[in-house]
C-alpha cells in the first residue's frame, strides 16, 4: 500500500468515527503516523523510519529480511525522533515483543528458517525496541500491550503475561510501568479510557484478582484466582 492509499483509508475511516491500525513498512511508520494512522503494530517496522539520509532498503529484500536489514542499519537518534513523532501525533505503538521472541526461539518465521545472523539481529533489535518502548512510555507516549495471537504459535492469555515480562526484562521497566502500558495506555489507544483501564467509579468492572503482588514481581500476574467480568466474579479452577 502506498501513502496515497493509506491517506484515503484513514480519511474514510475518520468519517465513520473509526481508527486505522496496522503495519507500516512500505509506508514507513513516521509517514503513517503523519497521515493519521492510530497505531503502529509490532516492532519490526520501526527501523524504516530511522535510516541514515540517502539509505534505502535493497530491492532484493522482502518481509522479515527487509525489516531486519532496517533494524541493523537504523540510527538510534532516528528511532528517538520517530517516537517523538508518535507522541506529537498521538500515535499508539503496540510492539508485540512476544512474537519476535517466538521467532528467535524457533529460528523461523512464515515457514522460512532464519540464519544465525538474522536471529542475532532480531535479538538485538528486541532489546533496543523494548528499551525504546519504556523510554517512550516515560516520556508520555502511548505504548500498548498486544501479542498478535496466533502468529508463530503465540497462545492466548499467557502471551500477554509474557509480553509484560519482556517489557520488564529487556526494557528495564518497573512492574508498575508495565502494568500501566497494559491497562491505562492500552485503553487510551483504543479510545476507551473513560470506561476501561482503571478500577474507578463508573468504569466497567473488568479485572483480575491475584494471589501475589505484581508490583513485587511482574510474573505474579500469572497468579490469577478470580476474574471479574462486567461486575461478575468468576473463580479460576486450579
Amino acid at each position: 500500500m502506498d501513502a496515497d492509499s493509506l491517506a484515503a483509508i484513514v480519511q474514510a475511516a475518520a468519517q465513520h468515527g473509526m481508527k486505522v491500525c496496522g503495519h507500516a513498512s512500505l509506508v514507513p511508520p513516521h509517514e503513517a503516523s503523519a497521515l493519521g494512522m492510530s497505531t503502529i503494530e509490532h516492532m519490526l517496522s520501526l527501523g524504516y523510519s530511522a535510516l541514515p539520509d540517502g539509505i534505502k532498503p535493497p530491492d532484493n529484500l522482502t518481509g522479515l529480511s527487509r525489516a531486519l536489514w532496517a533494524w541493523r542499519t537504523a540510527d538510534e537518534s532516528g528511532l528517538h525522533e520517530l517516537l517523538d513523532v508518535f507522541k506529537t501525533n498521538g500515535t499508539g505503538w503496540v510492539p508485540t515483543f512476544v512474537v519476535s521472541e517466538r521467532i528467535v526461539g524457533a529460528g523461523a518465521h512464515d515457514f522460512r528458517s532464519l540464519s544465525s545472523d538474522e536471529i542475532k539481529v532480531l535479538s538485538v533489535a528486541m532489546e533496543r525496541a523494548a528499551k525504546l518502548a519504556v523510554r517512550h512510555h516515560r516520556n508520555g507516549g502511548l505504548v500498548g500491550v498486544g501479542t498478535d495471537f496466533p502468529v508463530d504459535g503465540v497462545e492466548p492469555g499467557a502471551s500477554v503475561h509474557r509480553e509484560l515480562e519482556i517489557i520488564v526484562e529487556l526494557g528495564k521497566a518497573t512492574p508498575l510501568e508495565a502494568l500501566q502500558m497494559a491497562t491505562l495506555s492500552s485503553a487510551a489507544i483504543l479510545g476507551f479510557e473513560d470506561i476501561l483501564g482503571a478500577v474507578e467509579e463508573d468504569k466497567i468492572a473488568n479485572l483480575v484478582v491475584l494471589s501475589a503482588n505484581p508490583l513485587e514481581s511482574i510474573s505474579n500476574i500469572r497468579a490469577i484466582t478470580h476474574v471479574v467480568h462486567d461486575g461478575r466474579m468468576h473463580k479460576i479452577r486450579p
